[in-house]
């Protein structure tokens, strides 16, 4: 116990003592290292449970373990998919995210960086327009469905949807509505591999990835489904 105290900083600072930490000591603290008791005398088995029960009291019984550790390390790639501007990706990484129960900060942080992409959606949105304008009908049902399909339950997935419908009862859209139909399959494809995958279960997220691969090999989804299907078979 002494040794998993004096290896957080953030605990270390609450409870120490002069740089030390004082022997026999008994911390109870939370997740996000709040410290909810201090005792400094031997802990009888009575005793650690009362403490435990007070700490429930005071902050309800946590998460699990499994959801704390999906958080800290969905956050961060989350972050990472923004960042290389993988919007889709992101917004269905931190919904699943923001759908685990509980009202805890990592959740409500999952959430706020959700909303957070909304005007990405925005901007993309204002990019296909300016596509449809310039008669560039191809890349502007793309870039609209790219924010309907992927950006979940955001205002701005609900607006490009109704925009790319309006599209695509137009004469224009008519000779890329085939190639449209066979992108939203792929990324259909792509999504259940990717959530398959980080449910642990890698024989789903194989079988999703090479149908990906096989029914649409000139798919523009195509090259992020081989890419993770070399990290789930193993070489050869």
């Amino acid at each position: 116990m002494l040794t998993e105290i004096s290896r957080d900083a953030k605990v270390f600072e609450k409870v120490g003592k002069d740089g030390a930490i004082i022997s026999p000591m008994f911390v109870t603290i939370t997740p996000a290292h709040e410290v909810l008791a201090v005792t400094h005398h031997e802990q009888h088995a009575h005793e650690v449970v009362a403490m435990v029960k007070e700490a429930q009291k005071r902050v309800g019984n946590g998460l699990a373990r499994s959801d704390y550790v999906r958080l800290k390390h969905g956050l961060d790639e989350a972050k990472q998919l923004a960042n290389a501007s993988d919007y889709p990706a992101a917004v269905e990484l931190l919904e699943e995210l923001a759908r685990i129960p509980g009202d805890y900060k990592p959740i409500a942080t999952a959430r706020s960086d959700l909303e957070a992409l909304e005007p990405r959606g925005r901007e993309q949105m204002k990019i296909a327009e300016v596509s449809w304008s310039s008669g560039d009908f191809a890349a502007a049902l793309a870039q609209m469905d790219d924010v309907a399909t992927g950006f979940g339950k955001l205002a701005s997935a609900r607006d490009a949807a109704a925009r790319i419908a309006t599209w695509e009862k137009s004469p224009e859209a008519k000779p890329f509505l085939a190639n449209l139909k066979a992108d939203r399959a792929a990324r259909t494809l792509l999504v259940q591999g990717r959530t398959a995958r980080r449910a642990g279960d890698a024989k789903k997220a194989v079988a999703a990835l090479e149908k990906l691969v096989h029914d649409f090999p000139k798919s523009r989804f195509t090259p992020r489904g081989r890419e993770l299907l070399t990290t789930l078979k193993p070489k050869k």
